[in-house]
């Protein structure tokens, strides 16, 4: 085998690879991670959709995305951030996994941090009738409205910093899927919890952080590179 095909092979085995384990990374850096200054609000319905797909939403009061982190503060009961996944973001129906990191958490016994996941299905994204997903970040939950309906697909709380914590659900293929990160209080002192490389792939599959795919994509692309300046030479 050449050296000129043997370096196409590496450059193509390594875009394979990196498409094979490719993962929804829902870190908290650049313009994009920004948090919408909501506590709750519809997708759906005769209301319009005031939260979107793509984008963070939560109490900015008691919720910051800053410094790389998403950190929830509460000072009364349960104040989170919510993600909405549109049906197309994740793909197939299968067994998927939500993982993340903990990377600061402080609180007593009365304090929690709180996870859960959520799908949605029946809203009506046309505003013809009632039906619609209310995320609620300050109760933790997702409603159906008029014929929309709403199921929990998984829910964790914890008292410590983690790293890799991996929460498995199952998918249906075609709903709408909320992720809520936060924080419980039940009295002073307050906690802080601070979540970080958040994302979510395939349970058969290793999740890779951001950062590891960025690099397997950076590889692939300078090998590609270095065939094609092979091949001018030539």
């Amino acid at each position: 085998m050449t050296a000129k095909k043997t370096t196409f092979i590496i450059a193509l085995t390594l875009v394979n690879a990196w498409n094979a384990h490719a993962a929804i990374n829902l870190i908290f850096t650049g313009d994009d991670e920004t948090l919408s200054d909501q506590s709750n609000g519809y997708y759906g319905g005769y209301y319009g959709s005031p939260i979107q797909p793509g984008q963070w939403t939560g109490n900015g009061a008691e919720v910051q995305i800053a410094d790389g982190v998403l950190r929830s503060a509460p000072t009364s009961g349960f104040r989170g951030a919510a993600y909405l996944l549109a049906p197309a973001s994740l793909g197939e129906a299968g067994s998927y996994s939500l993982v993340f990191d903990v990377t600061g958490y402080s609180g007593d016994g009365n304090d929690s941090g709180q996870v859960s996941i959520w799908s949605g299905s029946g809203y009506d994204l046309t505003g013809g009738s009632a039906d619609a997903l209310w995320i609620d970040t300050e109760k933790n939950s997702v409603t159906g409205l008029g014929d929309a309906i709403t199921t929990k697909l998984a829910s964790f709380s914890f008292q410590s910093t983690l790293v890799d914590q991996s929460i498995a659900f199952d998918y249906d293929g075609s709903s709408a899927i909320v992720v809520m990160l936060g924080a419980q209080t039940g009295a002073h002192p307050f906690p802080t919890v601070d979540y970080d490389n958040v994302r979510i792939g395939t349970t058969a599959e290793p999740i890779p952080e951001a950062s590891t795919t960025l690099w397997a994509v950076c590889l692939a692309s300078a090998v590609l590179i270095y065939r094609r300046k092979e091949q001018r030479i030539v």
